[in-house]
């Protein structure tokens, strides 16, 4: 990769109780070691691509987005719930992976930190 460049992907937990929601954000990076881009992570039977390597594990703690969540109303009559919206952007490109935590807080847009847990550690 000749340039570095920014990958975002959004995520959205959700809870009928506060106490519910997770403390803790994880999510697996896969990269692809194959000729173009595939459709599926996995062939017809379930098995995992051999061509698809885990590259790390994304690790956030989202305990503290907790107070800044308000119950929303189910528009299908089902009760009140929480949802944690959140965003992971991640820098690719550069002499190591960075990875930044971002939600909606009151208003204004924060940021946290995310730990990588290279691949070849687990």
């Amino acid at each position: 990769m000749e340039q570095a460049c920014e990958v975002t992907e959004d995520y959205s937990m959700i809870s009928r109780h506060l106490p519910g929601l997770v403390d803790d954000f994880s999510s697996i990076i896969f990269a692809w070691d194959g000729d173009g881009t595939p459709k599926w992570i996995t062939d017809l039977n379930g098995k995992k691509l051999p061509q698809l390597r885990k590259l790390c594990r994304l690790e956030a703690d989202i305990s503290g987005l907790h107070d800044s969540l308000k119950p929303r109303r189910s528009v299908f009559n089902l009760g009140s719930y929480y949802q944690t919206p959140l965003t992971i952007f991640i820098l690719l490109g550069g002499t190591k992976l960075q990875a930044r935590l971002r939600w909606k807080e009151k208003g204004t847009i924060r940021e946290g930190p995310v730990t990588i847990v290279p691949g070849a550690l687990e």
